[in-house]
């Protein structure tokens, strides 16, 4: 465009020359045009030839300059309609190259955040790989513990069973004496005095194994728990999902006041159970987690929602009989972090009586006879009888497992796992008398008190002859 104006420039200089140098020359020639003067004529003819070589001169410059002719030839109308077009487009270009900015800047920021829980992801990585090696030192040396527990307990059997043949031999030593009345009384009574001292032995001899075998229990599954987790599970597990936490007995009937109290109670105790079980949770972390609605969208609950709909669904329940409460997990409760109870998950089981007082609950069907002794006998009784028989029946009729029962006359204790036992001597007895049996017998567990779903299951036992 420079370019342009210099030849403009020119040109002009130039056409002034040309008609100052016309005018002069028809001056001097002294020619007229139109009956004029010359004077007039040179001044028409000078203006006549600028305006000629003017308008020669734009001619050119239209033809050799696209841009000029353009504009020329354009009106000014689609000149500023093109100008707007391209300035829109320029406001587009820079809108675009915002957004683009913006989407730069928000991954930069999203890449540094990113980064951050990477290296936060690697710390606890590093943590868990230390925390994993403690794990294995206590894992072998919990295995070290449970070899010599298992090595005591071997002995303890070993002298149990010693025990029990002594106490058989004496047995029937004693039932020779009372046989033969020549021996003398006094005979007869050191007899008894270390029969009962056997008895003694032996009884004391099976709370040991009892005490042992429970030993056992709990370094086997502490054995497992971490042995699960040296395999990969980097948090031990205090419940597994859908293990009971805890069982309470309440009437539906009950006044709002009443139902809400016991719920707060049961709820309080149960994490107590959990604050036990998982000695590792932080101090500031709830035991219990709450979650309501349905499957497909669940929300969370606070602990006075969660008494308010607990108690809403016992209340709807609208039955006059007992409604057991069984609070257990819908997740794996690791040793550090909280039981997740999900509200419409919680069983209400109607307290129904399962067995009657008298009722058979299991029997086991034997062939006793001179070659059955007590100890045969009594591991009849124990290891098919009730640890079979009894539970499978109990299955059959619906009778939940209830490990943890809540009273609420005191509700600030925690309770402990129980089950009901019967008595050694009892168990004794009863293997005795089927031993002395003659022929096929059957050994009957019988309910004592009525069960109901929440127990608890009172045994007594009976012995006939098969067929009778």
């Amino acid at each position: 465009m420079l370019f342009l104006a210099l030849i403009i420039i020119v040109v002009s200089g130039l056409i002034a020359y040309i008609g100052d140098l016309v005018g002069r020359k028809m001056g001097r020639k002294r020619l007229t045009m139109l009956g004029l003067r010359p004077r007039h004529t040179a001044i028409i003819i000078s203006v006549g030839m600028g305006m000629l070589i003017a308008a020669l001169t734009l001619a050119a410059t239209v033809t050799v300059s696209g841009t000029i002719r353009e504009s020329f030839f354009t009106p000014i109308s689609a000149l500023k309609a093109k100008l707007s077009a391209m300035q829109r487009t320029v406001a587009r270009a820079d809108e675009e190259i915002k957004r683009t900015t913006d989407d730069a800047n928000r991954v930069k920021q999203r890449f540094a955040e990113e980064a951050k829980k990477l290296a936060e992801t690697d710390r606890q990585l590093q943590a868990s790989v230390r925390q994993r090696g403690r794990i294995q030192r206590q894992l072998a040396t919990a295995r070290r513990e449970l070899g010599a527990v298992q090595a005591r307990l071997d002995a303890k059997q070993h002298d149990l069973e010693a025990a029990r043949r002594r106490l058989l031999v004496a047995q029937g030593q004693y039932r020779q004496l009372r046989e033969d009345m020549d021996y003398t009384s006094a005979s007869r009574t050191r007899t008894a005095q270390e029969l009962l001292k056997l008895q003694d032995e032996e009884m004391r001899l099976q709370q040991v194994r009892d005490d042992l075998q429970g030993q056992v229990a709990t370094l086997t599954e502490r054995v497992q728990l971490l042995a699960e987790f040296a395999r990969g599970s980097f948090a031990p597990l205090a419940f597994t999902s859908g293990q009971e936490l805890i069982s309470g007995l309440v009437t539906a009937s009950e006044s709002e006041q009443k139902l809400t109290t016991y719920v707060q109670q049961l709820i309080a105790a149960a994490e107590k159970v959990v604050r036990q079980r998982s000695p590792e949770m932080p101090a500031d972390v709830p035991p219990l987690l709450f979650v309501g609605g349905s499957e497909a969208r669940s929300v969370r609950l606070d602990a006075e929602e969660a008494v308010t709909s607990l108690t809403r669904r016992i209340r709807g329940l609208g039955a006059d009989a007992p409604i057991i409460i069984r609070l257990a997990p819908v997740n794996n409760v690791p040793v550090n972090g909280p039981a997740l109870i999900s509200v419409q998950a919680v069983e209400l089981i109607p307290n129904a009586t399962i067995y009657a007082a008298g009722e058979e609950i299991a029997r086991v069907e034997a062939a006793a006879g001179e070659e059955m002794t007590t100890a045969q006998a009594l591991g009849l009784l124990v290891d098919d009888l009730l640890r079979v028989h009894v539970p499978d029946a109990l299955r059959a009729r619906g009778v939940p497992m209830i490990t943890r029962r809540f009273d609420p006359r005191t509700p600030g204790q925690v309770p402990d796992a129980s089950v009901s036992r019967v008595p050694w001597s009892e168990l004794l007895a009863v293997a005795e008398q089927a031993a002395a049996q003659q022929g096929s017998v059957s050994i009957l567990a019988k309910a004592k008190t009525p069960v109901t779903c929440y127990g608890p299951v009172d045994l007594t036992f009976a012995v006939t002859a098969r067929g009778k």
